[in-house]
């Protein structure tokens, strides 16, 4: 089911189907809430295809359900600052970037990247 759907969205997105491969990707966190890829896809559709608030309940679920997940934290607080949110985007960030400061790069947008190198300068 998680490669069905996974790979289903990955053909849609490759195709500029936005809308199709969302339901593939809605589908899949409704499942699995904090599936890392998932996430990371819907935070580059969901401005195409005006669903940014949808996004945000997704991710205050996988959230709720797995609080300690930094990489959950990392790319919601990335979607916040990109949407302006940038207070509470940052914070995210700052808590992700807290519980494993070497979280994997192919998660992390430049936004996320350029804070960790910001926390290594400052120690």
């Amino acid at each position: 089911m998680e490669s069905f759907h996974l790979q289903n969205a990955q053909n849609k997105l490759e195709k500029k189907q936005f809308h199709y491969a969302w339901g593939d990707l809605a589908y899949l966190l409704c499942q699995i809430p904090n599936h890392h890829a998932a996430l990371k896809y819907m935070t580059q559709i969901a401005p195409l295809v005006q669903k940014t608030a949808e996004l945000s309940k997704f991710f205050v679920k996988a959230i709720k359900l797995h609080p300690n997940d930094e990489v959950v934290l990392a790319l919601y607080g990335s979607f916040l600052l990109n949407n302006g949110q940038q207070d509470q985007g940052q914070k995210l960030i700052d808590k992700a970037l807290a519980m494993n400061p070497n979280i994997d790069q192919e998660f992390l947008p430049a936004a996320i990247s350029a804070a960790k190198n910001n926390v290594t300068t400052q120690q």
